[in-house]
């Protein structure tokens, strides 16, 4: 689900790996940790616009970099992989992208919103997938902040825009208070 915690669980894991190289002790009540030689990271970020490109253009530039830096001991962190572009074409490059990485045999850990890989990938033995779910028992939902093995096949982005006054009724009222403020006439 959007805005439940998967981007700080993959970020922390990250710096958790860190401190175990670093020789810091994993507080935990059990860990399997081994030394890798290299983290590697994708994370959305704005297009440089000093590079010249889309941001589209500029995510498939950083995952050319990401398989030119990789290794089979290397931990990779991928949150949200080529979302800059339609959908179905995100999903088309991120499965591509996705089934190269699984074959180096590196420990990646892949966020997506994109439900047709989580099919795709349901029964690898190379692949273990976890998710976080909204309580929707309760109105409205609650973020439970969990992670949980399985698949979402919610991504509750609407119950996001809601939560931060995306909506129809919350829009109009601020457009009305703004027209009657002289900023512009409403259509």
């Amino acid at each position: 689900a959007n805005n439940n915690g998967k981007t700080t669980f993959i970020t922390g894991l990250g710096l958790c790996q860190v401190l175990y190289q670093a020789g810091m002790p994993v507080v935990s009540k059990d860990a399997g940790m081994k030394v890798k030689d290299k983290i590697l990271t994708h994370y959305v970020h704005p297009a440089d616009i000093k590079a010249n490109q889309s941001r589209f253009a500029h995510e498939c530039e950083r995952v050319l970099k990401l398989f030119e830096d990789i290794s089979a001991d290397s931990l990779i962190l991928c949150d949200e992989l080529f979302t800059g572009t339609a959908p179905q074409d995100g999903e088309i490059v991120s499965n591509l992208v996705f089934s190269n990485l699984i074959k180096t045999g590196a420990t990646l850990f892949f966020i997506t919103h994109y439900h047709g890989l989580g099919d795709k990938f349901r029964d690898s033995p190379y692949v273990a997938q976890l998710c976080c779910k909204l309580d929707h028992s309760i109105k409205p939902p609650a973020y439970t902040y969990k992670i949980s093995p399985g698949i979402s096949v919610d991504s509750d982005g609407l119950v996001v825009a809601a939560e931060y006054g995306v909506n129809e009724k919350y829009l109009e009222n601020l457009l009305e208070q703004k027209a009657r403020k002289g900023d512009f006439k409403l259509r």
